[in-house]
Formats: C-alpha cells, sequence, structure tokens
C-alpha cells in the first residue's frame, strides 16, 4: 500500500483516537488515587482529543462519496452519543461525558475501518 493523503490522515486519526482513551483511563486512575489536579488536566485532554476526533471524523464523513444505509445508521449512532455526551457534561461534569464520547468516536472508528475492510476483503466482481 503506498503512503497518501488518506492514509496519512486514517494513522493520524487512530493516534488522537489512542490517546483519547489513554488520557481517559489515566484521569480515571488518578481520580481513584486522590490526584485530582493531576487528573482535571488528562479530564480535559481526553475531551479536547475525543471532539477534535469526532470533528475530523465526522467531516471525513460527510465528505465520503458513499452514502449507504450502514454510513446513515453510524452518522446518527455517533450523532447520539455526542448528543448524550454534551448533555451529562453540562449537567455532571466533564469527565461523566467522557464514556459517550469515547462511544461516539468508537462508532466513527467502525466507519474508518469499514472502508479499510471492504478494500482488502471485499466481494469480488467477475
Amino acid at each position: 500500500m503506498p503512503i497518501s493523503k488518506p492514509l496519512l490522515i486514517g494513522v493520524a486519526l487512530v493516534f488522537v483516537y489512542f490517546n483519547q482513551f489513554l488520557f481517559y483511563l489515566l484521569a480515571g486512575a488518578l481520580i481513584k488515587d486522590s490526584r485530582l489536579v493531576v487528573a482535571e488536566r488528562f479530564v480535559w485532554l481526553a475531551a479536547v482529543f475525543g471532539w477534535g476526533f469526532s470533528l475530523a471524523a465526522g467531516y471525513m464523513m460527510l465528505r465520503a462519496a458513499s452514502r449507504r444505509w450502514s454510513d446513515w445508521a453510524l452518522m446518527i449512532a455517533a450523532a447520539l452519543c455526542l448528543a448524550v455526551s454534551v448533555g451529562i457534561m453540562v449537567r455532571q461534569g466533564l469527565y461523566a461525558g467522557l464514556s459517550p464520547l469515547f462511544g461516539a468516536d468508537t462508532f466513527l472508528i467502525v466507519w474508518l475501518g469499514r472502508g479499510l475492510l471492504n478494500k482488502r476483503v471485499g466481494r469480488r466482481r467477475e
């Protein structure tokens, strides 16, 4: 597979997705260890990485040419998770809203990976 712009963007998005998850787990561990000042920084980092990933992947979804029902289903599921995340963040705090945000990003990473999977093991038409 040659190095291309979509490949570099995909690698960058997976890096951001992984860091969001890492910061979320670190924040939870620091909260349990009663190191709240440091935990708050990781909560903010996880939120910034999560929303950055959501916006970038959502932009890619909207620009994609394929509009099958599965694309719309994943887009709607991600949008619902993002809406729930915002509602929870407003009512209960930033850390509580990170779980639905991570769920939304998981739906988006499935959509991004679906294209690669279809390319690799897609049906062969003869």
